[in-house]
């Protein structure tokens, strides 16, 4: 009876695996389809802003832009090396499994799918890149913005260690501090002036 009970738990426990490993496989092929559309939408997003929003030639802090645009590539080409990987460790759990099942060859089971470590690791830094490349093009995006708004005659007000102007600032909380009285300790939100 233990033995039929016990029997009836490993199948459950295969089905419920099986079901883990499939799901997880549709996982990384999600991800590998979301990390190569997001990068060359990114950038392809970046070369249109600095082609038709602001000029290469007036932009500033170009290293965010040439880093991302690196990041972005480099994750594109992490993913389509990760797809030719996720194949070989296919092929490779493929002729371990023929070996255990088909030739009874017990230690079949203790090799490794180097393969299968080197998609994961893959799948892993083209996450990383395509991260680091979205931060890196937003803060190129915001400091030529930044530019061109002060172009247009608007202007970040800087309030962090001024004194309290009412025309200006909001308090929100009053603190003790050893600073003058009145002075800013805090900016809660960015505040811009037209034409100032």
């Amino acid at each position: 009876m233990e033995s039929a009970e016990n029997k009836r738990k490993i199948e459950q426990y295969n089905r419920y695996r099986d079901q883990l490993l499939t799901a997880r496989q549709l996982n990384f092929q999600q991800l590998d389809k979301a990390i190569f559309t997001l990068s060359g939408g990114g950038l392809g997003l970046s070369i249109a802003f600095v082609k038709d929003i602001f000029h290469i030639k007036q932009a500033v802090s170009l290293w965010f832009l040439f880093s991302s645009w690196f990041l972005f590539i480099a994750s594109i080409i992490l993913t389509l090396v990760s797809f030719l990987f996720s194949w070989l460790a296919t092929d490779k759990q493929l002729n371990i499994a023929h070996e255990y099942y088909i030739e009874k060859k017990e230690e079949s089971l203790n090799k490794k799918n180097n393969a299968s470590i080197v998609t994961s690791l893959l799948n892993i830094f083209a996450v990383v890149c395509f991260v680091s490349a979205a931060i890196l093009t937003v803060c190129f995006v915001y400091k030529n913005l930044l530019k061109v708004l002060e172009k247009y005659g608007i202007k970040e007000i800087g309030s962090m260690g001024q004194k309290f102007d009412p025309h200006f600032h909001e308090v929100v909380t009053k603190e003790i501090s050893n600073e003058d009285e009145g002075t800013i300790l805090e900016e809660i939100q960015k505040g811009f002036l037209l034409h100032s």
